[in-house]
């Protein structure tokens, strides 16, 4: 017999030992679809989620949610005026709103034994959807551990500006977050592999964003200080203004900024190139620094009280004035 055949015959065994295994896994465990399960050694089907729906009559000044491992959370204006919240429930795996001292509480409580599973891609969506009447809130906190989150809460009032709330705190540990059209005075978003995008924001403090592993999108942002964190992902922002500071840093990924106003602007990369187009009329003093790249700035003063430092290891550095 030949090597070849050998190698064709040793392969082949390998295989339908894999299917094997793979069909005994799936037998034991359970096949697992998103919204409901099988248990194939029982051969009948697990429950499916149950959607409940909460009316919140109670008075709350302040929100804090805590979603599930795997549960997306959206936040979003009320279309009747009242607060309620949109959830589902499984065998295991409950969820409890309650208003605690003026704070609006939401936690999850997962009981199940969770095992390797296999997933097709459909059933309904399980999102958790928490509706708020209009009104300006002291805070609003939403964690989730594996879940996307959907910031889409707007307060707006014709005759003075308003926040939605005084200071927002979203985080994820993977998952994506999604924000638009927000007033707010602190607004902090975290996530560990995930992207963040904002749209349309609004922050008289600060505006601070941490994305592990992931990019960072920013469309028409006005802030006093703007910071912005990402280990590997890149950051991209257009029409963005912070009045007394802004700072950027990426360890692996670029870095491309239209930055209509900032006193101070702080840009570092570690390897990736920063592109930065500056629609202030300020006259800044520029610093640029790359070890592998080339540079493209203009003359700028050197003595300006307004300073532009940019700096990358390995990258290209381009900056643009109008």
């Amino acid at each position: 017999m030949s090597k070849s055949k050998k190698a064709v015959i040793v392969a082949s065994i390998f295989i339908v030992v894999g299917v094997i295994i793979a069909f005994l896994s799936i037998a034991i465990n359970g096949f697992h679809f998103p919204n409901g399960s099988v248990d194939l050694l029982g051969m009948k089907a697990l429950p499916d989620y149950v959607k409940k729906t909460v009316q919140i009559k109670d008075d709350f000044n302040a929100i804090d949610i805590a979603g599930e491992a795997s549960t997306d959370v959206m936040i979003k204006n009320s279309d009747n005026g009242t607060n309620y919240i949109e959830y589902y429930d499984t065998d295991g795996l409950t969820n409890h709103a309650e208003v605690v001292d003026g704070v609006l509480t939401f936690r999850c409580e997962d009981k199940r034994t969770h095992h390797p599973t296999i997933s097709l891609g459909f059933g309904q969506d399980t999102t958790t959807v928490v509706y708020l009447a209009d009104k300006e809130y002291e805070s609003i906190q939403v964690t989730t551990a594996s879940g996307d989150i959907d910031y889409l809460y707007s307060h707006k009032t014709d005759s003075k500006p308003v926040f939605n709330a005084s200071y927002t705190s979203l985080k994820t540990n993977s998952g994506d977050i999604h924000i638009a059209d927000i007033e707010a005075n602190t607004l902090t978003v975290k996530t560990t592999s995930g992207d963040i995008s904002i749209s349309n924001g609004s922050f008289t403090t600060k505006l601070e964003l941490h994305a592990s592993s992931g990019d960072i999108q920013l469309n028409h942002i006005t802030t006093d200080q703007a910071e912005f964190y990402t280990t590997s992902g890149y950051v991209s922002a257009s029409d963005i203004t912070a009045n007394t500071s802004l700072s950027s840093n990426t360890t692996s990924g670029d870095i491309d900024m239209s930055i209509t106003a900032a006193d101070a602007i702080s840009i570092s990369a570690t390897s990736g190139d920063i592109d930065l187009d500056l629609a202030s009329d300020r006259s800044y003093n520029f610093l640029a620094d790359t070890q592998s790249g080339d540079v493209d700035i203009p003359h700028g003063a050197n003595y300006s009280e307004y300073e532009c430092g940019v700096s990358t290891t390995s990258g290209d550095i381009r900056i643009r004035q109008e």
